[in-house]
């Protein structure tokens, strides 16, 4: 957890946007295209973190300071990693795309080569060589274990980067060079000694050079991985000329590697394998757990929460837990999710009540999240999916003080007895109201006590242009629940969760309430920590609300996608972007309102004192059709770090103040 330092500060409280250019032109196209996948390594921390098209994954293989490699060492067809490791000289292989142990190690290289994967003969599996920088020379061996090599060659000058690829096609891994002197490529379709077969200008001696198959068509070329920026620019062809494709993707300081990962999605579980919660028989000791019980779900094991269990001490699942399609509450001190909690699912929503009580006391902590809190670690599954429902809209016509109905720009499933929250349309942000509904009719909402304030509702024109000042409604209950409950609540110990790397989030028409923990670092209703990229995670149609540290935290994490969600009434800036190192992340159709300043002893940051609805500390992420609608203090607001912080406090090598900006399409800002 970082606090972020020296602030470049674009304030916004009205719609407003700005353009950054690129270094480097590209061809437009459509990433998931791309035939080869791209992977990096946090050298760092010893993470991976891989992407495909629209699946990611993120797991920890190796060592801080390894040296990545990937390549197809069992000859599957799936390329996993290896690493080198320069202060033994040994390579250490997995045949996993998840964190896992080295199912071969041996020796190869002596200090200051430069490991290679390939498959040098044709034969459909990879293996090693090395490039000697002091000699100018290659050194391939055909098989995975000690030994010589089998073949070497002199290819090149001292000091020149390699790289390697099946440049022509046809079947044979061959040896390529980029000279940072002259910033020339030179390739070789063959592997033996002799002047390069092509050779052309391309990127920049800080460039990092990948090979892969972009566009699908059997051979591989160049791309780079440009640190200053964290953006692979990728060619299609080995030739002079501007990239075809851009990606970005992680963190300056991190080695990209490419290959063919073959991905799989986070799967939802068969209710139908599932035990009964309800059945001594489900459970080891022969009884249902009871009261202050800590119950782990072993691995393997599927059980169908089938009835309201006692209050739980804790709950670790390693297996699954699947909520059955009746009303259920689970409490617990605390949940960990190794495996999968599933909640619905996308296609087969969960159609009747379902809650979640975190109910853990001040001063516990497990495994440093503290209490309360909902974790989902490692290759761990979140899936929490309520029948979708009419989250917001607008006023459809003025709504007066004393009013006790409303008239919505949209037909509403709305039911008597939820609650809904107008926002404010004055300069005072504190006149937003919250009502009870006795009646719903169409497009008409009404409740039984009367507005204390006005709201506009009306599009106004000017010279054939539209200017809609209209307050916005949402819903704020939805079916299925998580929230804190226990002593401390008064004074803002709510529940919290975590979403480690490697995990798959998935929620959808769900509420998140009495959650946060005021002053607390890392204490967040929905908190991505260090999670890096999250392709296909997401929030939809949520509901957060009345929480007390910030709405949604995403941290060191790329390509979350948050939609059509609600943030009201929490402490702190809401829809927040911690450090400035997230990428990639899409916040579209987003509401926010009612973000009030923390009392001074539990603000996070100095800003917090002015808080932002959406605060955004990376230009490279995605803001469209949003509305801040009433924040103590701003609505939106870029605030750029010339910097992202890693855990140490020391900066990382991405400039964030120089980055292309995402899209900013369509966002408002008012009442602040």
């Amino acid at each position: 957890m970082t606090r972020i330092r020296a602030y470049f500060l674009v304030v916004m409280t009205c719609l407003a946007a700005f353009v950054t250019g690129s270094p480097l032109d590209v061809a437009a196209a459509d990433e998931t295209s791309i035939a080869s996948s791209l992977a990096l390594f946090d050298i760092r921390t010893g993470q991976w973190h891989l992407r495909e098209g629209n699946l990611s994954a993120s797991f920890y293989f190796g060592e801080p300071g390894d040296v990545p490699l990937m390549g197809d060492w069992d000859c599957d067809g799936e390329d996993t990693p290896a690493m080198f490791r320069p202060s033994n000289g040994f390579v250490y292989l997995t045949n996993r795309n998840a964190q896992s142990v080295a199912v071969n190690e041996f020796f190869y290289g002596m200090a200051g080569d430069i490991p290679l994967a390939g498959d040098w003969d044709g034969d459909g599996c990879d293996t090693f060589a090395i490039y000697r920088p002091t000699e100018g020379r290659v050194y391939l061996r055909n098989a995975l274990g000690l030994g010589t090599a089998d073949h070497s060659f002199y290819f090149g000058d001292p000091g020149d980067r390699p790289f390697a690829g099946d440049f022509d096609g046809d079947g044979f891994s061959t040896v390529g060079l980029y000279r940072d002197l002259t910033g020339f490529t030179y390739l070789r379709n063959t592997n033996d000694q002799g002047v390069a077969h092509l050779s052309f200008f391309y990127g920049d001696p800080a460039d990092r050079i990948v090979a892969g198959d972009w566009n699908g068509d059997g051979s591989e070329s160049v791309g780079i991985f440009r640190p200053s920026e964290a953006r692979f620019y990728l060619s299609d062809y080995n030739r002079q000329g501007i990239a075809d494709r851009q990606i970005g993707f992680g963190d300056g300081s991190w080695l990209p590697v490419a290959g063919t990962f073959h991905l799989e999605g986070a799967p939802t579980v068969d209710p139908g394998t599932a035990s009964p919660w309800s059945d001594p028989a489900t459970w080891p000791e022969g009884r249902v757990p009871g009261p202050g019980d800590v119950v782990t779900i072993p691995d393997g094991d599927v059980v169908l929460l089938d009835a309201s269990p006692a209050a739980l001490g804790g709950l670790n699942i390693n297996g699954a837990l699947i909520f059955d399609a009746r009303p259920v509450t689970l409490r617990a001190d605390w949940v960990m999710v190794r495996g999968a909690l599933q909640i619905g699912t996308e296609t087969a929503p969960h159609d009747a009540p379902a809650t979640i009580v975190l109910t853990g006391e001040e001063g516990q902590d497990v495994m440093g999240m503290g209490t309360r809190v909902l974790g989902v670690l490692g290759s761990g599954t979140l899936d929490v999916h309520g029948v979708e429902r009419s989250g917001w809209t607008h006023l459809a016509s003025n709504a007066t003080i004393g009013a006790t109905s409303i008239t919505l720009d949209d037909t509403v499933d709305w039911q008597p007895g939820e609650r809904i929250v107008i926002s404010s349309t004055d300069f005072d942000w504190e006149q937003a109201e919250e009502r009870t509904l006795t009646s719903v009719s169409g497009n008409v909402v009404s409740f039984s006590e009367p507005l204390e304030h006005p709201h506009w509702g009306e599009l106004q024109y000017f010279d054939g242009r539209i200017l809609d000042e209209r307050a916005e409604v949402a819903l704020l209950d939805r079916s299925i629940q998580i929230r804190g409950e226990g002593p401390g609540i008064e004074a803002g110990f709510g529940g919290h969760t975590m979403f480690m790397p490697g995990s798959t989030i998935r929620i959808e028409h769900s509420e998140f309430t009495s959650m946060g923990q005021a002053g607390l670092l890392a204490r967040y209703p929905l908190h991505w920590h260090h999670a890096g990229d999250v392709t296909g995670s997401y929030v939809r149609g949520a509901s957060i609300h009345d929480n007390f540290n910030r709405c949604v935290t995403i941290h060191e994490t790329d390509n979350l996608v948050i939609e059509n969600s609600l943030g009201y009434n929490t402490r702190g800036h809401c829809f927040f972007l911690e450090d400035g190192s997230e990428r990639g992340n899409e916040l579209d159709g987003n509401l926010g309102l009612s973000t009030r300043r923390p009392d001074e002893s539990n603000q996070l940051l100095p800003s917090d004192d002015e808080p932002a609805t959406f605060w955004i500390t990376n230009p490279d992420n995605v803001l469209r059709n949003n509305v801040a609608a009433g924040s103590e203090g701003t609505g939106i607001w870029y605030a750029l770090p010339e910097h992202p912080l890693i855990e140490n406090g020391a900066p990382s090598h991405l400039p964030i103040r120089f980055l292309p900006l995402g899209e900013f399409t369509n966002n408002t800002a008012h009442s602040n």
